[in-house]
C-alpha cells in the first residue's frame, strides 16, 4: 500500500518500523490455526489437553516487501510505487465524485520499481466509492460501488467507465482509484489516490 507521509512527528525511521511490524517473530512457512469449541482462550495455555474441532494450516510463501526495499521516505515521489497520473485534473475528479455524476477516468501509470525474483504483474485497476444511506450524517447502512478494469499484465494504461452513483447512496464519505500488482507468492503492491 502507497502509505502517505507521516504528518504526526514521528521521527522513527522506516527499518525500524518495519522491524517492529515483524517483531511478533513472523516468517515465511507454514502456519496452523486449531479451533475449540471451549472457553480455554479465557486462561493462559487453556487449551492444552482438548481437542480441537478444526484444525487449518496456511502457508506465508514471502515476507511482504519492507520499507526500505520500497524507498518509503518523507517524499512520495521517490518511492518504488506504481504512480498514477489521470488526463483529467484530481480538482475534476473530485467535482464529478462529489456530484456523483458518471464519468470515464483516462488513467496511466508506472510500473513498481520493487524488483524480486518473483516478478509483479498488473492483476488489476480499480476506481471504488463507498458512504452512507443517510443524508444526516448517520453511518450505516453503508453503500458501495465500485468497477475494475482488467487491461492486460504489462499495460500502462487503462480506461474506466465510472457510474453515477447508485440511487440509495446519500452521503459520500470515501472514493478511491487504484492500481494492484500481484506476484506468485501472494504479494501485492497497491497504489492508489483517495478523496475523503
Amino acid at each position: 500500500m502507497n502509505l502517505p507521509p507521516s504528518t504526526s512527528g514521528n521521527t522513527t525511521d522506516q527499518a525500524a518500523q518495519f522491524d517492529g511490524f515483524l517483531s511478533p517473530a513472523i516468517v515465511a512457512g507454514t502456519y496452523t490455526f486449531k479451533i475449540y469449541n471451549d472457553d480455554g482462550w479465557k486462561t493462559i495455555d487453556g487449551q492444552v489437553g482438548k481437542t480441537p474441532i478444526a484444525t487449518y494450516t496456511a502457508q506465508l510463501e514471502s515476507l511482504p516487501i519492507s520499507f526500505v526495499e520500497m524507498n518509503v521516505t518523507s517524499n512520495p515521489n521517490n518511492d518504488k510505487f506504481p504512480k498514477i497520473s489521470s488526463a483529467s485534473s484530481p480538482a475534476a475528479i473530485v467535482a464529478l465524485e462529489l456530484a456523483g455524476l458518471p464519468y470515464t477516468g483516462s488513467l496511466s501509470w508506472t510500473s513498481p520499481l520493487f524488483i524480486a525474483t518473483s516478478p509483479y504483474k498488473l492483476s488489476f485497476v480499480e476506481a471504488y466509492t463507498e458512504g452512507s444511506v443517510s443524508t444526516t450524517g448517520v453511518v450505516f447502512p453503508r453503500v458501495a460501488k465500485f468497477v475494475d478494469i482488467f487491461p492486460g499484465s504489462n499495460a500502462l494504461t487503462g480506461t474506466i467507465n465510472v457510474a453515477a452513483n447508485p440511487a440509495n447512496l446519500g452521503q459520500k464519505s470515501y472514493s478511491e482509484v487504484q492500481v494492484n500488482y500481484t506476484n506468485r507468492n501472494q504479494s501485492r503492491i497497491r497504489s492508489f489516490i483517495s478523496f475523503n
